[in-house]
């Protein structure tokens, strides 16, 4: 499977959660050029989506561990799903999408919008 494969909402929620002109986030946005597989997988309460790069990749100088936040998938007629991508030693990992509702909302019956949590300082 391919980013291109994703349903709309993941690739929507995937470019927002490194939407940013921060250096770490558009370095990150690179790495999805070198995305080779994706495993998607659904369970009852969310998706996980597990990227495989190619060997040309470059992680963050430094590496780095950890979890970008802050987006959303809204809807008048559904639960909220929020999306996390998953950064491990310097290279995109996972994006999770969950729900707090007892089940994951099906994408085609709900509308959704994607919308970023605003900044607070």
């Amino acid at each position: 499977m391919s980013i291109a494969m994703l349903p709309n909402i993941e690739r929507e929620a995937l470019k927002m959660l490194v939407s940013e002109s921060d250096t770490t986030l558009i370095r990150l946005s690179d790495q999805f050029s070198h995305v080779v597989k994706i495993e998607r997988t659904e369970t009852g309460a969310g998706v996980y989506v597990v990227f495989k790069l190619d060997r040309d990749v470059r992680p963050l100088k430094g590496g780095g561990t950890f979890v970008l936040s802050g987006v959303f998938a809204v809807s008048s007629q559904c639960s909220e799903i929020g999306f996390l991508l998953y950064v491990k030693e310097g290279l995109i990992d996972c994006m999770e999408g969950y729900s707090s509702a007892d089940i994951y909302p099906n994408y085609d019956e709900c509308n959704f919008r994607i919308e970023k949590e605003a900044k607070t300082t």
